[in-house]
């Protein structure tokens, strides 16, 4: 599998075009790569899919070279707005906020974690091993602003995301730091003058149609608690899924999202420092490069 390992020639090219020219605050500003990174927006959630089926089959490899069955499937791409992703209408629609108890039902297990549920000891140690590595053998990574993310340095999990990235760190970096970025910009969006507009807006559209709400939290928990006091029940639920659509329909109509974005763009350039943009844009070089490897991978 390490033969699916390719030189990432493109890397420096991808770097030099993951930072833009300067803005007024004297940091430049981050091109779409970057800020899709860090916001899980646009080309991102393609990208990921593709590294995610490419990390499935060289996983399958792995497992297989070792003895074991490791059950892929294919998960086709959902291809949707960034909106339709955040607002989720459809969804809304029959679970509301999801609620009501049994709205979500039970998570739905992974064919891998039932094909290891189906093995007896202690084949299924061994299997969980060969997967995921030892126990005592998992390594961390460092977040900006503290705490670390621990994650798997040993097993197949471990050797395709080697294969994928050049080396794991730079995986668990890549998987890790840009979220953590992008958690400091979602902290200080409520106080951008963008942001605060749009809900503003929300407010108005809100209480116009007979749900006078300030924050855009405060539905979901106005009904958590009307569940907490009342109990489940089918009037209830209903209640639940009418305002949850309301809900998406006025934050559309005020723009919640995509003024948030424009908001978080802003504070990327101005709250991120010269060195966290420069960590950033070699993370973002790395993630592309990740994203052609698994291009190339077969059946990837």
């Amino acid at each position: 599998m390490r033969g699916f390992l390719l030189a990432a020639t493109a890397a420096g090219a991808v770097l030099a075009v993951v930072l833009m020219a300067g803005r007024p605050s004297g940091r430049p500003a981050l091109a779409d790569p970057a800020f899709e990174l860090i916001t899980r927006t646009g080309a991102y959630h393609r990208q990921q899919h593709i590294l995610s089926t490419a990390e499935e089959r060289l996983v399958a490899a792995c497992m297989s070279a070792r003895g074991h069955h490791y059950p892929v499937a294919d998960q086709p791409f959902t291809d949707r707005t960034d909106e339709e992703r955040t607002l989720g209408t459809e969804r809304r629609r029959d679970q509301g906020y999801g609620l009501s108890p049994g709205a979500l039902g039970p998570a739905p297990r992974s064919a891998v974690d039932q094909h290891a549920d189906s093995l007896p000891e202690p084949t299924r140690t061994a299997y969980t091993t060969a997967l995921l590595g030892p126990d005592d053998q998992r390594r961390a990574v460092r977040l900006p602003g503290g705490g670390q993310a621990d994650f798997a340095s040993q097993g197949c999990v471990a050797e395709a995301r080697r294969n994928l990235f050049g080396d794991l760190m730079t995986w668990a970096r890549v998987a890790h730091v840009p979220e953590a970025y992008g958690n400091r910009l979602a902290r200080e969006l409520p106080r951008h003058p963008f942001f605060r507009a749009a809900v503003e807006q929300w407010r108005t559209c809100m209480a116009g149609r007979g749900h006078p709400f300030n924050g855009l939290d405060e539905p979901r928990e106005h009904l958590a608690r009307r569940y907490a006091a009342e109990g489940p029940g089918e009037a209830l639920r209903q209640q639940e899924i009418t305002l949850a659509l309301t809900d998406a329909d006025c934050a559309h109509a005020a723009g919640v999202h995509q003024r948030g974005l424009a908001a978080q763009r802003e504070l990327a350039a101005t709250s991120l420092s010269t060195e966290d943009q420069r960590t950033l844009g070699e993370l973002t070089a790395a993630w592309l490069a990740a994203v052609d490897r698994a291009r190339r991978v077969p059946g990837g």
